[in-house]
């Protein structure tokens, strides 16, 4: 449970996560490169004012069912997150180092009809033991990045110790550098301006998968970030989105690991105040004979981020 609540905890704090097919690529070698489109083109790039906070509040759930033979279990999680972003400087480049906080947070989870586990940071009581970790994480900066105006990670120094972070983010397998762009939250912009019809694609995310447990081996997948301009309305931009591996995942045992972390979704840009307005996402993945011939794992899982309203300064 630990783990599902992990990748929920990743989901509510916006922290780049990581559906296409699992079985086939979204692109690689082999793929064409979009065409562009007709009509007026648009520089997405984000607006970062000094002193300043940009909050949000999300609310995620994930329904994990696992069936092996006749048996079958039901894991539902369940979280209420308001966190923001401070701006703690913008250089002449328009640079920005930005610090993540979790204001507070409401989890919850119950496995198939047991009563429902419940943490909410705001009541003041104390954290179930399987809650303690996240809940040292409430109100503090988990991590201070430089970013570009086109949400480039420049650079991520963690501001919270690994047993910490490790409770809000997923860390399987080796070491991960201080930059990697698993702990950026933004989306990446293509340095060309786009028109509506416009595809680009981020190849920065890999993950690992465990490809042996008896001798904790581990692989490197690259996961590629699809995005579409599917529309610009009243200075709105509505962006599609969608996750795959570059090479294709065949095996049971990896596609498991997958399930929780490849989703497909909608994000809303305001241009002009160059801020994320919203992001819809979700995963609806299936996986047979990941533990033995009889076995399934289905995941399903929402996320819906909001603005609150604008930055404020601090």
């Amino acid at each position: 449970m630990m783990r599902s609540l992990r990748r929920l905890m990743i989901l509510a704090l916006g922290v780049a996560v990581t559906p296409g097919s699992l079985l086939s690529p979204a692109g690689g070698a082999d793929a064409k490169p979009p065409q562009p489109a007709a009509g007026k083109s648009y520089l997405l790039r984000y607006r970062f004012r000094p002193n300043t906070s940009v909050r949000y509040r999300v609310k995620a759930s994930s329904e994990v069912l696992q069936v092996k033979g006749s048996a079958r279990m039901v894991v539902r999680n369940e979280t209420a997150t308001d966190k923001h972003f401070d701006v703690a400087a913008v250089d002449d480049k328009g640079n920005a180092l930005l610090e993540p906080v979790i204001d507070s947070v409401v989890l919850s989870a119950q496995w198939d009809d047991r009563p429902k586990k419940t943490f909410d940071s705001r009541s003041g009581k104390p954290p179930l033991p399987q809650f303690a970790a996240v809940a040292k994480t409430i109100g503090k900066p988990l991590v201070r990045l430089k970013v570009s105006p086109d949400g480039k990670l420049l650079q991520a120094v963690p501001l919270i110790g690994q047993r910490a972070q490790k409770a809000v983010v997923k860390n399987n397998g080796p070491a991960k550098p201080a930059n990697d762009p698993s702990k950026n939250f933004l989306v990446e912009f293509p340095a060309r301006p786009v028109r509506v019809g416009d595809s680009w694609i981020d190849d920065n995310l890999s993950v690992s998968l465990q490809v042996d447990q008896s001798l904790k081996l581990f692989r490197p997948y690259v996961v590629l970030r699809t995005y579409r301009l599917v529309s610009v309305k009243d200075g709105l931009a509505s962006i599609e989105f969608s996750m795959a591996t570059k090479k294709p995942v065949n095996e049971p045992q990896l596609q498991a690991q997958l399930v929780q972390r490849l989703l497909t979704g909608t994000i809303v840009f305001d241009l002009k105040r160059g801020v994320i307005v919203s992001r819809k996402l979700s995963a609806d993945n299936e996986v047979f004979g990941y533990s033995g011939p009889t076995t399934k794992l289905h995941v399903k899982m929402t996320q819906v981020e909001q603005l609150v309203d604008k930055s404020e300064s601090r």
